[in-house]
């Protein structure tokens, strides 16, 4: 069951509301509704339908550029000055089921969602080369509505299967911006355009970190958090982008 966002009720009360339906009802697949069996979180059916992407190294801001032109794969071999060695992968394609389910865990009240989640991603995408995790910071507004900041809860869960240590407030989100989803392509660039900034230098210059988002679309976003580590990074460190779909 899916709790509205909406009305002003506060995110403790829809967290009760949920623990209690939860406690009452049978547990259900979160990408189809099934009832679920005894320690299982997806149904089997969902879990075959995952489509996973490829795992070859991707430029997340020249695939994005290239959609138009046969969603060409930029790989390694980008030339752009300005994100040259950015590597990006995501595990599987943001299609249903996994469509559905991302959407519970980020506007259904569902912060459990998490682990599970990232146990997938592990699943499909080695642990990187890096000195850390980050997450791709929601503002503050959206996240008292929402309750929590779904994907500093992904990246948190998959530090700590990766082994690595996951550091919050390095990045942060300075400006509120229009979601993603509900814009065209054209207008995600501007949309978060200087929406990012450093918090903590100290802890980025000369240092590799993995930047996690639950979903990569045109890279906009993700692009945006990458470029303000890159300049952070004086040594020429390369962040890298992971995302669930």
């Amino acid at each position: 069951m899916v709790f509205p966002k909406g009305g002003g009720i506060p995110a403790r009360l829809r967290h009760a509301a949920r623990l209690a339906v939860d406690t009452l009802l049978p547990p259900t697949c979160p990408g189809c509704d099934r009832e679920l069996s005894e320690g299982r979180w997806l149904c089997g059916v969902c879990r075959r339908a995952l489509r996973p992407a490829p795992l070859r190294p991707l430029c997340p801001a020249c695939r994005a550029a290239q959609r138009g032109a046969g969603n060409r794969e930029a790989g390694l071999d980008c030339r752009d000055p300005d994100h040259r060695g950015w590597r990006g992968a995501a595990a599987y394609w943001m299609e249903d089921p996994l469509a559905a389910v991302i959407h519970r865990f980020k506007y259904g009240d569902s912060p459990h969602l998490a682990e599970p989640l990232a146990g997938l991603v592990a699943r499909r995408l080695p642990p990187p080369s890096a000195h850390g995790v980050l997450a791709v910071p929601l503002h503050p507004t959206r996240r008292r509505e929402r309750g929590y900041d779904q994907a500093e809860l992904l990246a948190r869960a998959l530090a700590s299967r990766w082994g690595l240590p996951y550091v919050p407030g390095v990045v942060a989100r300075r400006r509120s911006t229009r979601p993603q989803a509900r814009l065209p392509e054209s207008r995600r660039l501007a949309n978060v355009a200087e929406a990012f900034s450093v918090a903590q230098p100290g802890w980025v210059e000369g240092r590799v970190w993995v930047v996690v988002d639950d979903v990569i679309t045109t890279a906009s976003t993700t692009g945006s958090v990458l470029s303000v580590l890159r300049v952070a990074g004086a040594s020429g460190a390369v962040p890298v982008a992971l995302a669930l779909a």
